[in-house]
């Protein structure tokens, strides 16, 4: 699972993978929409902030993101009912009960 606490220049799923495709499987959001790079197909469109996303891989990988530092305090992450990903808006890391704790109370 992977989420983003930037916001790259591209939020196409497709276009955010672009540096590691050749490893990527599939990559799926929370509703099970898919990117298949295989078939070039992208079903789940534009990632979307404080969202989380699971990614299978062929090799385990790794590239940068560059854009604008989204900060927590200015981006809520609403919780949808039913089944949700949560991203992480944070570069450091932050006990999980009080994320937790944080998401409960929005």
């Amino acid at each position: 699972m992977f989420s983003c606490y930037m916001l790259p220049d591209n939020l196409a799923l497709d276009a955010f993978l672009s540096e590691v495709v050749d490893d990527v499987i599939i990559a799926k959001d929370y509703l099970g929409a898919a990117y298949l790079p295989e078939f070039n197909f992208n079903g789940v469109g534009d990632m979307e902030v404080g969202q989380g996303y699971q990614i299978k891989m062929t090799n385990s990988n790794q590239f940068n993101v560059t854009g604008e530092y989204l900060d927590p305090s200015e981006n809520p992450i609403l919780l949808p009912e039913g089944w949700f990903m949560v991203g992480y808006l944070r570069e450091g890391q932050l006990q999980q009960t009080w994320y937790l704790q944080i998401l409960y109370l929005m």
